[in-house]
Parts: C-alpha cells; structure tokens; sequence
C-alpha cells in the first residue's frame, strides 16, 4: 500500500520544480502548487516587487504562511521557492506532512539555465555567477535535512525524474537508481 500523500519539491531557483512538478502532478492526477506563484496570485505582486518593497524578511513570513497552509492539503504536488528551507519550521512542516525530494543541480549548470532571468532578486548581483555559488553552499545543507530523496538531476529530462517518482509513489520499495539516494534523517 502507498503511503505517500503529497510531494514536496526542494532545491535552489532553476533546478526544475516547476517543469517536473507539473508533470508528476499530471502523472499521479494530483494538484500541482507553485508556492512562489500562490504567493504573487495572494499579494497581487510579483517575488521582486515584494523583495524590493517590503524586504525579504518580510517576504519570509509570507512564504512561512504559504507553506503551513498548502501543505495541510492532501494529493499535491508543491514545488517550493529556493529559500523555502531558511527556516526551521517550513522544514520540519514539509518533512512531518508530506514526502519531500531535493532536486540538485550544480551552480554552474543552474546558471547557465536562469542566465540573464530579472525575475531572480537574489541575483541582480555584479556576478550572479558567484551569488549563485555562494547561496548554494550555504542551503544544501538545509534542502538535505529537509528531504527525505536527493535527486541528482544532471543529464536527466523532466520526465525521466518524473516518471522515478510516479515509480516511487507505486512502490516504496523499488530499486532506486543512483542519482537518488534515500536520506536518513
């Protein structure tokens, strides 16, 4: 029997939880949520806007109050905000209330996929490149502690990482490839 309610997608901006929550939502026949898109569809502005004018603290909360409110549903598919994971509580709420994969990526490869994206506030930066780097070694840790899969999606398409987690959702028990490791934590 499954016992996987929900999904939650973790990883830094760019890595594809969007594209593959989509697909995985449409596979399982569950309700995709975009909690960055849920936050601008309630504030009625968009992420940088919010950035700008009420400061990322600010924006934060919101996000901590999005998270608590759409992971109390059952038979979604939530694909986080990249800084999602900053905060203890948004990690223990995914981790208790659903099964939360990080989507791992390098960098470099991320970089050059969101290059010369403005809707991206933490990096309008001199060198994006370098702020990319250095917001990455400072979260993976924490998208670790908050999953209960690592997945290494380099060289995989949307659907191959979608159909590993429709497999995984029929079975529990399957033999996992190995950019997907299990955590124990």
């Amino acid at each position: 029997m499954n016992m996987i309610n929900s999904f939650f997608l973790v990883g830094p901006m760019g890595v594809g939880k969007t594209t593959i929550g989509q697909l995985l939502a449409q596979k399982l026949g569950y309700v995709f949520l975009d909690s960055d898109v849920w936050i601008e569809q309630h504030m009625k502005r968009s992420i940088s806007d919010i950035f700008s004018e009420l400061g990322e603290t600010v924006f934060r909360d919101i996000e901590s109050e999005t998270i608590d409110t759409l992971t109390s549903q059952s038979k979604i598919i939530l694909s986080t905000g990249g800084g999602a994971v900053l905060r203890d509580l948004n990690r223990e709420r995914l981790k208790r209330r659903g099964t939360v994969v990080f989507l791992d990526l390098s960098p470099e490869e991320i970089f050059q996929r969101i290059q010369g994206d403005q809707s991206r506030p933490l990096l309008q930066t001199d060198n994006p490149l370098v702020t990319m780097q250095i917001i990455y070694n400072a979260r993976k840790s924490l998208y670790l502690d908050a999953s209960h899969y690592h997945l290494l999606v380099e060289n995989r398409t949307p659907e191959e990482i979608s159909d590993l987690l429709v497999n995984l959702y029929n079975d529990a028990k399957i033999t996992l490839p190995d950019w997907c490791k299990p955590l124990k934590n």
